[in-house]
């Protein structure tokens, strides 16, 4: 019995010795072993850019325009939300019919009363 479990033992560690050397790693996860541009061979080449100026003409050279006036709103202060009024009104006719609805009509002929 001595010799099965010496043999086993001897296969248990060899597998587990070769299961420590290995990389479980997904190869994305992996270093690659050399770097490699995939791009195209004209995008690989530095291309030197034209700079214009897209400036509106009127600009200044120092970046800064003038001040405009400031505007006046369009909407008088004392005003009344009128759209939030009809929302309201809406929702409480919405809010009657659906109760007037579910009522229970009381159209059968009552027996014995």
């Amino acid at each position: 019995m001595s010799k099965i479990a010496t043999l086993l033992t001897v296969l248990m560690l060899t597998v587990a010795g070769s299961a420590f050397a290995q990389d479980y790693r997904s190869p994305d996860a992996k270093q690659p072993l050399a770097a490699q541009d995939f791009r195209s061979p004209d995008a690989q080449r530095p291309v030197a850019l034209r700079t214009a100026d897209h400036r509106s003409p009127d600009a200044r050279p120092s970046g800064a325009f003038s001040a405009s006036p400031a505007q006046l709103s369009a909407q008088a202060s004392g005003s009344f939300a009128w759209g939030y009024f009809a929302v309201g009104i809406a929702l409480v006719l919405l809010v009657g019919a659906a109760a007037g609805l579910t009522q229970r009509r009381r159209t059968h002929p009552a027996i014995g009363h």
